[in-house]
């Protein structure tokens, strides 16, 4: 806001401020209305984790911040944790859950896609919770050993997970201030932003190709049938 009240005038900024407050705004109103339905969501993962043929299945609850990119590294990472733990089912939290059922919906595993403010309330209904972003960090005290008794694979990761956070802990604490840190400890480590989480779980990268659904109808829609173009994105992500 300060750059464009000095470029290009206090009412521009004013203007530009107000863009961001009604963006925000609606996630916010978003976030609310999804709090008054935790009840509902609650019965519903309940009754998930009941049905036939989901005992010995391992529930997991994985509530992910940052950007569209963010979110494609994190399905490649739920995608071979599925992988090196068969019988693993997740459910995403996010700001916005259309973009989780986009991304998730063809890794093996997923379940639903939640508005990120019912993280907290339902994060106890499953036998371990992760926040994803930049790194893993794992709730050890919602975590359900007796359910995780029969699945070692999982144990394994858990326990990798804690073990890799004492490292670089202070740059999980301080987001995004020390990304640069954590940027410098992957690259020393041999690792990058693609199989950085992999790395912290113990998992074997699976490489960076993701099934992802996608629109056919969206190039007529925006004009660009049968012609070849370039998608030029500025960086900004309302959500992150």
């Amino acid at each position: 806001i300060g750059d464009v009240a000095r470029e290009r005038g206090a009412w521009r900024a004013a203007g530009t401020a107000l863009l961001c407050l009604s963006r925000k705004a609606t996630l916010l109103a978003r976030a609310g209305i999804s709090h008054l339905g935790a009840g509902r969501a609650r019965r519903d993962v309940r009754q998930r984790q009941r049905q036939p043929g989901a005992a010995g299945e391992v529930h997991l609850a994985i509530c992910l911040t940052g950007g569209i990119g963010d979110t494609i590294v994190i399905a490649r990472f739920m995608r071979d944790l599925v992988a090196a733990a068969p019988g693993t089912r997740f459910d995403v939290f996010m700001a916005r859950p259309e973009t989780g059922t986009f991304a998730f919906g063809a890794v093996p595993g997923f379940g639903r896609a939640y508005h990120d403010s019912l993280f907290e309330p339902l994060r106890r209904e499953y036998d371990a919770a992760l926040r994803a972003n930049q790194t893993v960090v794992v709730y050890e005290d919602s975590i359900c050993w007796q359910s995780l008794r029969d699945a070692p694979a999982i144990v394994a990761m858990l326990d990798k997970l804690r073990r890799a956070r004492a490292g670089i802990d202070a740059f999980i604490a301080r987001p995004p201030y020390r990304d640069n840190c954590l940027a410098r400890t992957a690259v020393f480590a041999g690792v990058g932003r693609r199989n950085f989480l992999h790395s912290m779980a113990g998992l074997t990268y699976g490489g960076d190709r993701l099934e992802i659904a996608g629109d056919t109808s969206a190039p007529a829609r925006f004009g660009l049938a049968g012609t070849t173009y370039v998608t030029v994105h500025n960086g900004f992500d309302p959500d992150f």
